[in-house]
C-alpha cells in the first residue's frame, strides 16, 4: 500500500483528524496523542497492510511501521494540515498556565508552559533533545511543577 493510503487509514482508524492532538515518531513507530482513546479502532489499524503492530504507552497510541514511519508520518501531518479543526488546542489547558501572546503559535505556547513549570529559564542548567524528548537538567529540581506539566495537554512527563 502507498504511504498516503496507509496514513489515511490510520487517521480514520484513530477516530479522524479531530481526535489527534499531537503527532510524533521515533525510528519505527508513529506516535499519536489522541483526544479520546475510546475512538481508536485497534483491530482496524492492525489490519492495515504495512502495520506491524500497535501499543499504547505513555499516553500515546503507537503504530509500528518500521522503515515506513517517516513517509507515513509526513502523510499524516499533511492530512492534519488539511483538517480545519485544530490538532492542538489554541492554548494549553491546566492550572497555573502562563499567558502567551495572542500571536504565539501552539509551540510557542507549549514552550512558555514548559519554561514556566520547570522553574523558569534561570533554573535550566542544560537541555538536551532526541527525536521525541526534551531532557532538562535543573539547578533546583524542587522548583519544577511536575504535576502541572503532567496535566498539560501535549506534554508527557516521565
Amino acid at each position: 500500500m502507498d504511504h498516503a493510503g496507509m496514513a489515511r487509514q490510520i487517521v480514520e482508524g484513530v477516530g479522524g483528524a479531530a481526535n489527534i492532538a499531537l503527532i510524533d515518531h521515533c525510528m519505527t513507530r508513529l506516535r499519536l496523542t489522541v483526544m479520546d482513546i475510546a475512538k481508536v479502532d485497534v483491530r482496524r489499524i492492525q489490519s492495515i497492510p504495512g502495520v506491524l503492530g500497535t501499543m499504547t504507552r505513555g499516553g500515546q497510541f503507537q503504530v509500528v511501521l518500521a522503515e515506513a514511519v517517516v513517509p507515513v508520518s509526513a502523510q499524516v501531518r499533511s492530512l492534519m494540515q488539511g483538517d480545519q479543526s485544530p490538532a492542538v488546542p489554541d492554548t494549553p489547558t491546566g492550572p497555573d498556565m502562563p499567558a502567551a501572546p495572542a500571536t504565539a503559535n501552539r509551540y510557542d505556547r507549549l514552550a512558555a508552559v514548559i519554561i514556566d513549570n520547570v522553574g523558569g529559564a534561570g533554573n535550566v542548567k542544560a537541555l538536551e533533545h532526541c527525536s521525541t524528548r526534551l531532557r532538562f537538567t535543573l539547578a533546583d529540581p524542587g522548583r519544577a511543577k511536575v504535576d502541572t506539566l503532567k496535566r498539560t495537554e501535549g506534554i508527557l512527563v516521565w
